[in-house]
């Protein structure tokens, strides 16, 4: 019983490094991948992508995609159903007090009207807390992904 719960733990440790190597791959060709702070947007760019993915597959025909512009400003990610784009995504992963007030400007500047605003952990937090101290109605959603 002893050498079986080793045994998964490695499986499931393997498991984790060629997922990380897959990001790592897909990340190639995006804006800053090769940058410290882009590649840390990039990677939770295209997990947050995969976890969305992994939520359709209970639901037919539907499909979330990174934009194939790697400079998209408005919009990371589109969710299609049967080819129609039924949502807009802009991921944030800026936790700086600078960054979550760029952000916060931005709203209320109206530049993500039409995108749905998800984050990391941090910056869905601190985004959350400025929004609601400064009357912004616009929320960001969690991807659970933690820096």
């Amino acid at each position: 019983m002893r050498n079986e719960g080793k045994v998964i733990g490695v499986v499931a440790e393997v498991g984790r490094e060629l997922y990380e190597e897959s990001v790592v791959a897909r990340m190639e060709g995006r804006a800053g991948a090769y940058s410290q702070k882009g590649a840390a947007g990039n990677a939770l760019e295209i997990m947050a992508n995969d976890r969305c993915n992994v939520k359709n597959m209970c639901k037919p025909d539907t499909v979330t995609k990174l934009t194939k512009s790697s400079t998209a400003t408005q919009v990371d990610a589109v969710t299609l159903k049967a080819g129609k784009v039924v949502e807009r995504i802009q991921y944030k992963d800026t936790v700086s007090p600078s960054g979550v007030q760029k952000t916060l400007n931005q709203v209320k500047a109206g530049k993500y009207q039409q995108a749905q605003l998800r984050g990391t952990v941090e910056a869905a937090e601190k985004y959350n807390a400025a929004a609601k101290a400064s009357g912004v109605s616009k929320t960001m959603q969690s991807t659970g992904i933690s820096h």
